[in-house]
């Protein structure tokens, strides 16, 4: 009678050990490809951020240029106005020459 009784427990127990042991392959499963997804963007996390940083770097390199690019600019446009300023001088300086000359040239 006991064999008997345990049989029967054995034969009602097997299928929700079934089910327990599929819900945990389940739950196991779902761990791993949580696990993998995590590691993917972990991944991805590391390589953009690395592409950021890079970037940045860029960045940071072109306003140094932008800035020393103004900074010329505005150095030649300084010389220009020198320049400017030098020319203006020099053609008054020529009429006068050239005015004081003329009196002196009267054939």
């Amino acid at each position: 009678m006991q064999d008997n009784a345990m049989s029967v427990r054995v034969c009602t127990s097997t299928p929700q050990i079934q089910d327990m042991t599929m819900d945990n392959a389940r739950h196991f499963l779902q761990i791993d490809n949580a696990r993998l997804a995590a590691d993917d963007f972990k991944v991805k996390f590391e390589s953009e951020q690395a592409m950021r940083q890079g970037v940045e770097q860029d960045l940071g390199r072109l306003r140094k240029m932008l800035d020393d690019t103004h900074m010329g600019r505005m150095h030649l446009e300084s010389q220009i106005e020198s320049m400017r300023e030098e020319l203006a001088f020099l053609k008054k300086s020529h009429e006068e020459v050239h005015a004081l000359n003329t009196p002196f040239n009267t054939d």
